[in-house]
C-alpha cells in the first residue's frame, strides 16, 4: 500500500510537518511494509514556505524584523532559482500564532514586518517574490507593509502615523512617492485561496477579524477605517481596492499588493502542488491523508483540502480527512471515497483540545486505521 499524508497545519496547536510525522509513525507502525510520502502543504499561510523547503529541499534564509506587535522576530524565507525567486510567507513575520491569545487584538497590530522581509529580499538583488498569504494577526489594511517600504501616512495635524488598524480611520493624507522603486522591476505573485473582497460582511474585518480577537465594537471601527484608507488611497493612486478578488487576505494586505503594487495572485495550494509535483506523486497512490484544525464549508470552496479533492477525485483513490473539529455541514462531502475524522473527543474543551492534538490525533488514527 502507498499512503500520501499531506495535511494542513492545525491551527494553534500542531504544524502540518508535526502532522505529517505522527501519522506516517501510526501507519509504519501498524504496516510496516507500507509505503509513506510526507507532503506537509499549506495553501499561502503558516508552513507555506516550510513546505516548500522540504519539497525543494532548499536552505531556509532567516532575517530579523517585526511581528504584529512590533516584536522582533526572526523570519524564514527562501531563495530559489540561483538566488532570482525569494518565497516570503506573510505568517512568518506577522502571523496570528505568534501572538498570544490574550494580546491578540487588530487594532494594535501591524503588517509592518512583511513589508521589512520584501525590502530585504530587494536587498538581495531577487527578480521575482512570491508571498503566501493566510494566518495574519492583521487587519490594518496593508498600512504597516507600505510604511515599511517608504510609504508616510499623516493625521490632520501633518503627524506620521504608524501602521495598524486603529490608525486607518485618522489618515488625512498619504505620501507613496518614496515607495522603493525596485518593486517596479520585480515580478510579483500573491498565493493565497482567500477570495473574499476588502469591504463588506464577508470582507477582511468582518469574517477574520473575529478570528484575529475582534470583538464587534472593534469590527466596526476596522471596517470604517479600512473604507476611509480605501478611499484615500483611490483618489491619491487611482487603484481601486474595494473590487479586488482576494483583496481580504492577510486582513487587507491581499487587496494592495495586488492593486497599488500590481501583484499577481494565483491559488496558494494549487501553486504549491505544483511546485511539490504532486499529481505525479499521487498517480498510483491507494490512500491520501489530509487535514486542517477545522472542516467547515469554506474548507470545501478554495481551501487546502479542496486543493487535495481535485487531484483524487478522478484517479479512485481513497481520501481520509482529519481535523481537530468536523463542523455538521461538512459531512455532506463524505462518500465512499472521503471519509472525515474528528480528532477531538465529543465535549473536549477547546483550550484541552489545543494541548492535547497530538494525542487526540494519535488516538484518533487507532480507531479507524485497519
Amino acid at each position: 500500500m502507498k499512503y500520501i499524508v499531506c495535511p494542513d497545519s492545525f491551527k494553534d496547536s500542531m504544524s502540518a510537518v508535526d502532522v505529517c510525522e505522527i501519522i506516517a509513525a501510526k501507519i509504519t507502525e501498524r504496516f510496516p511494509n507500507a509505503q509513506v510520502i510526507k507532503i506537509p502543504l499549506s495553501d499561502g499561510g503558516e508552513g507555506f514556505v516550510a513546505s516548500l523547503a522540504i519539497a525543494t529541499q532548499s536552505e531556509v534564509e532567516v532575517v530579523e524584523v517585526r511581528d504584529a506587535l512590533l516584536r522582533p522576530i526572526d523570519a524564514h524565507y527562501l531563495l530559489l532559482d540561483e538566488g532570482k525567486t525569494a518565497v516570503l510567507e506573510l505568517a512568518q513575520a506577522n502571523g496570528l500564532e505568534q501572538i498570544p491569545i490574550n494580546l491578540r487584538n487588530p487594532l494594535k497590530t501591524s503588517s509592518y514586518g512583511t513589508g521589512k522581509m520584501i525590502q530585504h529580499v530587494l536587498e538581495c538583488g531577487v527578480s521575482k517574490i512570491i508571498i503566501g498569504l493566510g494566518g495574519s494577526a492583521t487587519n490594518d489594511g496593508g498600512m504597516g507593509l507600505l510604511q515599511a517600504l517608504g510609504a508616510r501616512f499623516y493625521d490632520c495635524f501633518s503627524q506620521e502615523l504608524p501602521g495598524c488598524g486603529a490608525n486607518l480611520k485618522k489618515i488625512e493624507n498619504i505620501d507613496v512617492s518614496n515607495i522603493d522603486p525596485r518593486l517596479q522591476a520585480v515580478e510579483l505573485i500573491i498565493a493565497t485561496d482567500v477570495e473574499n473582497l476588502l469591504l463588506g460582511k464577508n470582507g477582511a474585518t468582518w469574517i477574520y477579524g473575529p478570528q484575529k480577537g475582534a470583538t464587534l465594537e472593534m469590527c466596526e471601527k476596522l471596517e470604517s477605517g479600512m473604507t476611509h484608507f480605501a478611499l484615500k488611497l483611490e483618489k491619491l493612486c487611482q487603484c481601486d481596492l474595494t473590487h479586488c478578488v482576494g483583496g481580504g487576505a492577510a486582513g487587507g494586505v491581499g487587496a494592495v499588493l495586488i492593486e497599488l503594487l500590481r501583484g499577481k495572485r494565483v491559488s496558494g495550494i494549487e501553486w504549491l502542488l505544483d511546485k511539490v509535483e504532486f499529481s505525479q506523486k499521487v498517480m498510483d497512490t491507494d490512500i491520501v491523508i489530509t487535514g486542517e484544525g477545522c472542516v467547515d464549508l469554506q474548507t470545501f470552496n478554495g481551501k487546502l483540502v479542496s486543493g487535495i479533492i481535485k487531484m483524487v477525485e478522478s484517479r479512485n483513490i481513497k481520501l481520509i480527512i482529519m481535523a481537530g473539529h468536523v463542523k455538521d455541514e461538512a459531512r455532506k462531502f463524505e462518500n465512499a471515497s472521503i471519509k472525515m475524522f474528528q480528532i477531538t473527543p465529543i465535549g473536549q474543551k477547546l483550550k484541552n483540545a489545543l494541548i492535547y492534538a497530538r494525542v487526540n490525533l494519535s488516538e484518533c488514527f487507532n480507531n479507524f486505521i485497519k
